[in-house]
């Protein structure tokens, strides 16, 4: 039976492993190729037990932001955004709403920052009108926000 040394990876390593993941691999692999570059360390107990600190803090820092979009989404209904642009007779936008755009003014009426890649849209908004885009955070939590394009 081959000894196996328990390496925490420090980095991806292509065919090991992501970065955090404890493997178990052969001691001359650890001690001249994963340690010597930095790719891992050696798991020792200390090690381990920090490791099992930092995933319970991402995991309830994760939850937290869940719960907050959750909320979001919840709310999105309820909130309605007004744009006021110059336009061309034909209703036609001289400039067009970004997703940055909209995820400033939602952010500003929710008082929480949204990130601008939650806002899905193939292309800026270029009409006066109603639209409606969708904001995103996973495939699972995604809501859509009703805009209201008006000339100015």
């Amino acid at each position: 039976m081959i000894m196996q040394t328990k390496v925490i990876l420090k980095k991806e390593v292509a065919g090991l492993g992501h970065a955090g993941e404890i493997k178990e691999v052969a001691p001359g692999y650890a001690r001249n190729f994963l340690v010597l570059r930095g790719l891992a360390e050696l798991a020792t107990p200390d090690k381990m037990q920090q490791l099992k600190v930092q995933e319970n803090k991402k995991r309830k820092e994760f939850e937290k932001m869940h719960n907050k979009w959750e909320e979001i989404i919840r709310e999105l209904p309820n909130n309605h955004l007004v744009f006021k642009r110059k336009a061309s007779k034909l209703g036609g936008l001289f400039a067009g709403i970004t997703a940055e755009q909209i995820a400033e003014e939602l952010s500003k009426k929710i008082k929480d920052q949204i990130d601008s890649t939650a806002v899905s849209m193939k292309k800026p908004i270029k009409k006066l009108g109603e639209h409606t885009v969708t904001v995103a955070f996973s495939p699972e939590l995604q809501g859509e926000l009703k805009i209201t394009v008006l000339s100015e």
